[in-house]
C-alpha cells in the first residue's frame, strides 16, 4: 500500500512539474510570436513610404509579374498607414513649406529604406532545395582565404541546402530566391 501511495504522489508531482513546463514553454513562444509580430510591425511603419513605392512601381510594370514580398494583409496596413501619415504630415508639416521644397520631399533619396546588408533568417521551401554559391552567404574574404573555397565552389552538394534547411543570409542574397519562391523569410 505504501508503494501505490508513493507512486500516486510521484505521478501527481510530476504532472504538476510536466504541467508548469507546458505553462512556461506555451508563455514563451507567445512572447516570441508577440515580438516578431510587433518588429514587424515597427518595419512595416518606418519604411512604409519604401514599400508603398515599391508596390506602386510593380503595379505600373505589371508585365514583370513579379510577386510582392508583403502579403495581402500588410500591403494593406501599408497602404492606409500611409495615407494617414501623409494626411497627417500635410496638415501639420508641409502645408508650410514652399511649394518647390515639397516637390523635393517625393524624391527616392529622401525616402528611408531598408538595411538589406542585415542578416535575415530564411526556410527552404522549394522542393528542389536551394544551392547557394559561396559568395551570395558568405562575407569578402582575402585573396588568400578565397583561394581556399576555390575547390568548395565546385563541389555542388556543399552548397546545396534541401527542404526544410533554415539559413541566415543578407537580405540581399535571400530577397532573389524569396521572388523565385524558394525560401521564405522568419520574422
Amino acid at each position: 500500500e505504501k508503494d501505490d501511495e508513493q507512486e500516486d504522489t510521484m505521478n501527481g508531482a510530476l504532472g504538476a512539474v510536466l504541467s508548469s513546463i507546458r505553462r512556461v514553454d506555451r508563455q514563451r513562444v507567445q512572447f516570441i510570436i508577440s515580438n516578431l509580430l510587433s518588429t514587424r510591425l515597427h518595419k512595416l511603419q518606418k519604411y512604409h513610404l519604401h514599400y508603398n513605392n515599391q508596390q506602386t512601381q510593380q503595379q505600373q510594370q505589371s508585365q514583370q509579374q513579379q510577386p510582392f514580398l508583403l502579403s495581402d494583409a500588410e500591403r494593406t496596413f501599408v497602404q492606409d498607414y500611409s495615407a494617414l501619415w501623409q494626411k497627417h504630415m500635410e496638415e501639420t508639416t508641409t502645408r508650410h513649406f514652399p511649394q518647390s521644397v515639397w516637390k523635393a520631399l517625393d524624391e527616392d533619396d529622401m525616402i528611408p529604406r531598408p538595411n538589406t546588408n542585415e542578416f535575415c533568417w530564411v526556410r527552404v521551401v522549394g522542393t528542389n532545395g536551394v544551392s547557394l554559391k559561396h559568395s551570395q552567404s558568405q562575407p569578402s574574404q582575402s585573396q588568400q582565404s578565397q583561394n581556399e573555397y576555390d575547390e568548395y565552389d565546385d563541389d555542388e552538394e556543399a552548397d546545396r541546402y534541401d527542404q526544410g534547411s533554415t539559413l541566415i543570409l543578407p537580405y540581399h542574397a535571400a530577397k532573389p530566391l524569396m521572388e523565385q519562391g524558394q525560401v521564405e523569410l522568419y520574422f
